[in-house]
């Protein structure tokens, strides 16, 4: 444990366990007992989502649906 990494990584780590902030609707609802009134969404961003690995356009299916979505908004526009 003479490492500087590994003491600031226990540091850092037992700070995360001590961290005791409210993360979710559940936390606020049982603790405060009070009702959340609004929520800010997590933004994820595109290097995230590269990162993550997904995209609705590699699901199976996706492709499909687009297309059918398309398909059906061109047949509404031109009245066929």
């Amino acid at each position: 444990m003479r490492s500087p990494a590994s003491c600031s990584g226990l540091a850092f780590g037992w700070l995360e366990y001590r961290d005791s902030s409210l993360k979710r609707e559940d936390d606020v609802v049982r603790l405060l007992q009070l009702p959340v009134l609004a929520l800010i969404p997590r933004v994820i961003s595109d290097r995230e989502r590269r990162e993550a690995g997904g995209g609705s356009l590699r699901q199976p299916g996706a492709g499909v649906a687009l297309l059918g979505s398309i398909a059906v908004l061109v047949l509404w526009r031109t009245r066929i």
